[in-house]
């Protein structure tokens, strides 16, 4: 047994597992001012990467404690190492105020990825690298879509002002890159509902990839987005139903406002459409059951089946929820009759008020 251990203890040193495990003991049991002192220390050792890497990786614990190493990061942000570059990105970030201005001078460098992370790390801090805004806004038009892209997704992180940041959004969603237009979109969402009216129109480009991304960002409003319903309806419903599921799962993130469209595309005469909506509906929760209640008494049996279909595995007890499941065990579908009776056994005790209809069913 005892040759067994120290075989394990020597392949384990070997592997470097039992040294990186004690590094951890000691971490835990040290006291945080040492740990800070020590990975200080150990971070302007600029002759040991690695060493300068897992230094990195606990400064960023302390935050702004971590200011002394400033120089130093400021200079592994720029280093030819993506790791150390990366890493010190992320404790520049968690330093915050302190490293905006020596951060706003790297966007100026002649080197473009000296530009990505600097630009990369003032949308880390925030809002509270606001004053950079005007050398990011200069960013989005940089020759390397590297930048333009960091620079257009730190644009939703900095909260600018809407008036003077949306037009800038705008112009990036042209971009003739794809990540550039997608973090556009995304930045966009973040400014609610003053970008909606730039989204409406963005939803009237030729570009069938730039209107998905307007209507992606649109739906993360929520909604505030309301208005861009009978344009959203518009391309859900359109001829060309291959992007149906997309626009059918944005009016469900707009809510109620949303269901009269996602409503016409459950009586569509088209399978895809009336599917998507279901998806859709389903997605919608409590929003979407005055909808579905409504077409479980369509003339169409198509229509009645998806929204049987739809509203059973929802679970909503609501009053009216279970008096139309019940009811909807005299339809005379029997695909109808099993989706209703579905639905009211996995509601249980909630769906007492249908225990008459139930009975009745017995004989079926």
């Amino acid at each position: 047994m005892r040759n067994l251990c120290t075989l394990l203890v020597t392949t384990l040193i070997s592997l470097g597992l039992l040294a990186a495990a004690a590094g951890q003991e000691t971490r835990k049991a040290d006291d945080p001012e040492k740990v800070l002192a020590a990975a200080l220390k150990a971070f302007k050792q600029k002759d040991d990467v690695e060493q300068r890497i897992e230094a990195a990786s606990t400064l960023a614990d302390f935050g702004p404690k971590a200011i002394p190493a400033l120089p130093e990061l400021l200079e592994a942000v720029q280093d030819k190492n993506e790791d150390l570059r990366l890493n010190a990105s992320l404790v520049l970030a968690k330093i915050g105020p302190e490293a905006i201005k020596p951060l706003a001078k790297l966007l100026a460098s002649d080197d473009a990825s000296n530009r990505f992370y600097a630009v990369w790390t003032l949308g880390l801090i925030g809002p509270d690298a606001k004053e950079a805004i005007p050398a990011v806004i200069k960013l989005t038009k940089d020759k390397d879509e590297g930048v333009r892209r960091k620079a257009v997704g730190a644009l939703g992180r900095l909260a600018g002002d809407p008036d003077k940041v949306i037009d800038v959004l705008v112009n990036a969603f042209r971009d003739e890159n794809e990540d550039v237009r997608q973090a556009a979109s995304e930045s966009l969402a973040k400014y609610g509902k003053p970008a909606v009216p730039a989204l409406i129109e963005l939803l009237k480009e030729n570009n069938a990839a730039a209107r998905m991304q307007a209507a992606t960002a649109l739906g993360e409003i929520g909604s505030d987005a309301k208005d861009a319903v009978p344009l959203l309806r518009e391309q859900f419903l359109a001829k060309e139903i291959q992007h149906a599921q997309h626009y059918a799962l944005v009016l469900a993130k707009i809510g109620k406002p949303a269901m009269p469209a996602l409503e016409a595309g459950l009586k569509d005469g088209r399978n895809e459409v009336r599917h998507a909506a279901s998806a859709a509906l389903q997605q919608a929760g409590a929003d979407a059951v005055g909808v579905l209640i409504d077409a479980l008494g369509d003339k169409n049996v198509e229509v009645r089946r998806i929204a049987a279909m739809t509203l059973f595995p929802m679970r909503i007890g609501d009053k009216t929820v279970v008096i139309a499941l019940a009811f909807g065990l005299n339809d005379p579908d029997d695909v109808v009759r099993q989706y209703c009776m579905n639905g009211l056994a996995q509601l249980g005790p909630q769906a007492k008020l249908g225990s008459a209809k139930i009975k009745e069913a017995l004989h079926d």
